[in-house]
């Protein structure tokens, strides 16, 4: 250690220094990971509820544009532009706004976290924003039925209290001058009221229809999520006369193979029982699904069924189809036989859209992935009569 002439340790005094000197200097901040845009929707959500005021308003229209860029599917960008809607009306309309109008927000930002964090089909995302979109148009007719009837009430009042205003002026003439000087400053103080409340009633009529023509742009998206969503059932796809068919998954009770010779015995019947199909490798009931389940082997075998011919009709060469299959059908309580030239695929399938087909076997066309569009078997057609 080293001391100066007056006796102060220099390398002691100098690690004080320095140590001071580093608590005087403040560290450097960590850095702020900015959230992702899903969590900052919760945030502003909370301070919407909190307080409406331009800042909030700003700060989650700001969100929402935001979130178009990284959501810019059409399911959410129709849900996002009903939430920016309701926001704008609700920074316009304030107090006046219907109660709940907070909570359809909220709920509209609920579908949409919803169908964005979780593994949804398609046509399960477009029932989701269908659904809210009813809500939505309930609340539009709602704010416009308020729009129409909200003035009406204070005018009246207002009326009637200039009316007895004026019914003092008949109590006599000595206090004419003084009850109309009060009149006149009740008619100029309310007249001033009345303007200022037209004033505000035409700005919230402009902003209202502003409102409603944004609401109309997105009318044209929702529509096409409407006609998308149809309940469409899961299909099994097979071939008839070499044309690919499906039918509902629910009415296939189970598939046989035959040989060739088995089938053209099969054609030339109208009925059949099921032991006459059965093979030495496969049994009746291996595969059997739906009510038929619950027989037993032999029961099966004595149950008579009739043997459907194609729906296609008479047009169809039949002669030079190969038969590989029977299906074994089922709908409202019946069964019944109808040869295929290509067996099931074993995996069900979920079209992704139907149109109505022109054919009358055909329930409707539907639009199969991979597959391209396939004609829907109508199962009360082909009972019909058997």
């Amino acid at each position: 250690m080293s001391e100066d002439k007056t006796g102060i340790d220099a390398g002691e005094f100098e690690k004080k220094a320095f140590s001071a000197i580093d608590e005087l200097l403040p560290e450097e901040p960590e850095k702020k990971e900015e959230p992702d845009p899903l969590t900052k929707l919760d945030k502003v959500l909370l301070g919407l509820d909190w307080e409406i005021s331009e800042s909030t308003v700003k700060e989650f229209l700001d969100t929402v544009e935001e979130l178009k860029q990284a959501y810019p599917d059409e399911a959410s960008c129709a849900l996002l532009s009903m939430i920016r809607s309701l926001v704008k009306y609700l920074s316009v309309a304030r107090h006046m706004s219907p109660p709940g109008t907070i909570k359809l927000i909220e709920k509209v930002a609920d579908v949409f976290k919803e169908i964005n964090t979780s593994t949804l089909s398609l046509e399960e995302k477009k029932l989701k924003a269908k659904g809210v979109y009813d809500d939505f148009l309930s609340f539009k007719k709602e704010i416009e039925k308020r729009r129409k009837t909200e003035v009406s009430p204070i005018l009246e009042k207002e009326i009637f209290s200039l009316r007895a205003d004026v019914s003092v002026l008949k109590e006599g003439f000595e206090q004419m001058q003084s009850r109309l000087s009060r009149i006149m400053d009740t008619f100029s103080t309310q007249n001033g009221i009345l303007e200022n409340l037209k004033e505000k009633s035409e700005y919230f009529s402009s902003q209202l229809v502003k409102i409603m023509e944004e609401i109309g742009k997105n009318y044209t998206v929702i529509k096409e999520i409407e006609k998308d969503v149809s309940p469409l059932p899961r299909v099994l796809i097979a071939s008839m006369d070499g044309q690919p068919v499906a039918f509902p998954e629910r009415c296939v009770a189970n598939v046989y193979k035959i040989s060739s010779r088995k089938a053209k015995e099969i054609k030339g019947r109208y009925r059949i029982t099921l032991g006459e199909i059965k093979s030495v490798w496969r049994g009746l009931r291996s595969g059997i699904r739906g009510s038929l389940s619950k027989l037993k082997g032999d029961e099966l075998a004595e149950l008579e069924v009739p043997v459907f011919k194609s729906p296609r009709g008479e047009f169809v060469s039949m002669e030079e189809c190969v038969y590989k299959a029977c299906v074994l059908l089922e709908e409202d309580g019946k069964y019944g036989l109808l040869l295929v030239d290509k067996a099931f695929s074993r995996k069900a399938v979920t079209p992704t859209s139907g149109r109505k087909g022109r054919e009358t076997w055909v329930d409707r066309v539907i639009e199969v992935p991979r597959k391209g569009e396939i004609p829907l078997v109508d199962m009360k057609f082909l009972f019909k009569g058997g």
